[in-house]
């Protein structure tokens, strides 16, 4: 009985001990909030039970487990809306349907390349951003409403002051009141208030500059990456505007590109221009309220071997063969320029492969889904010693 009664309270002692040393876990975080299903307000490390891909009771843990992504996906919305400084750069998407370029497979299937669409690694996934507003302004810029400019004064008149352009286009300035300013470029700022600060005051200089920019809205329409709403820096040209929003989808073009400002066409766009020419006679300043339309993607080509860029290029009605070679920056080093191969989708569909004389086949028209390329030269030794 009593080695009984002793294993009795051997055996209480040794589940009092269990108990606390259990205890203790807890209460040092040993296995704390890490192994707790419950989610609170800022933890981020809830463990999420397994998907059991069964019947019966792995319906009631997938169903948890969307819970728990929800309330985290929830999480972390929140926290990026109330840090709407921070940019995020996503890569532009190319599993959109949007995205998807028939001609781009068609070339893979006939050629065995993957040939990318020019220009098309140029884009990044469209989002509004804070524009950078303490940057120089060039002459030619119209203040308006949201600017900041500063104004020095010196001579009989001495002072120094910020002056933010209200909604309705004035700053205010002491003595004198509200100043419309709205529509005067920046180069004449100078001129402009010392003739109105002229009226009170004699014997002093002025000097002011537009030194934060406003904010404007623009719209995307037509065949974009993202139609929308979007928050530029006044000093956008549209060029910037294009990169900024995420450019065309992938049936969208690069080349025809419209400005529109109160309902009116008031330019064209072609990308090609920019980037291959370096002409940017119409990159004009876009202004607030305005609209980019892309247009629907034109004909295009391929091209590869024998030139500098390899790539899928949109075409223009009347662009030739020599026109298509520039663009792909000229012949690359190692290219036989005699003779060229040309194939062709013919009006029932029918594929025609053809080889000319580069000289007589430079000044041929383009047509949609052509696909031409050069040979090149295979660079190897011939009756050749080597001495080690």
């Amino acid at each position: 009985m009593k080695r009984i009664a002793l294993l009795t309270v051997g055996l209480f002692f040794v589940s009092l001990t269990f108990a606390d040393y259990s205890g203790n876990n807890t209460l040092f975080g040993s296995s704390n909030g890490s192994t707790s299903n419950t989610i609170n307000g800022t933890s981020t490390d809830a463990m999420v039970p397994p998907i059991v891909a069964s019947s019966g009771g792995g319906t009631q843990q997938q169903s948890l487990t969307s819970n728990l992504n929800k309330a985290q996906g929830t999480q972390f919305s929140n926290d990026v809306a109330e840090t709407p400084s921070v940019k995020q750069t996503k890569p532009r998407s190319e599993n959109k349907v949007s995205d998807y370029d028939p001609f781009v497979s068609n070339v893979y299937i006939r050629t065995g390349l993957n040939l990318k669409k020019y220009g098309s690694n140029l884009f990044q996934m469209p989002d509004s951003f804070a524009p950078d507003q303490n940057i120089p302004v060039p002459s030619n810029y119209v203040v308006g409403p949201g600017d900041s400019l500063k104004i020095q004064s010196w001579g009989a008149v001495d002072g120094d002051t910020n002056a933010k352009v209200s909604s309705n286009g004035t700053i205010f300035i002491p003595k004198l009141g509200e100043i419309p300013v709205t529509g005067v470029k920046s180069g004449e700022l100078d001129g402009y208030l010392k003739k109105r600060l002229g009226k009170i005051y004699r014997n002093f200089d002025v000097a002011a500059n537009v030194n934060k920019v406003r904010s404007i809205q623009v719209t995307v329409a037509g065949m974009a990456s993202q139609p929308g709403t979007y928050t530029l820096s006044s000093l956008s040209t549209l060029s910037n505007a294009i990169m900024a929003v995420g450019g065309p989808s992938g049936q969208g073009s690069m080349r025809d590109i419209e400005l529109k400002r109160h309902g009116v066409v008031v330019d064209h766009f072609d990308l090609y221009d920019l980037l291959i020419r370096g002409n940017n006679a119409h990159d004009v300043q876009v202004l607030a309220g305005d609209v980019i339309v892309f247009k629907p993607l034109g004909n295009e080509v391929a091209l590869y071997d024998g030139v500098k860029r390899p790539a899928i290029y949109e075409i223009k009605s009347g662009e030739t063969v020599r026109d298509l070679i520039a663009f792909a920056g000229g012949y690359s080093n190692d290219a036989k320029t005699d003779k060229i191969v040309i194939e062709t989708i013919g009006g029932d569909k029918a594929i025609g492969v053809n080889s000319y004389a580069t000289s007589q086949a430079l000044n041929f028209n383009l047509s949609d889904g052509e696909i031409i390329h050069f040979f090149f030269f295979i660079n190897k030794y011939e009756n050749s010693v080597a001495v080690i």
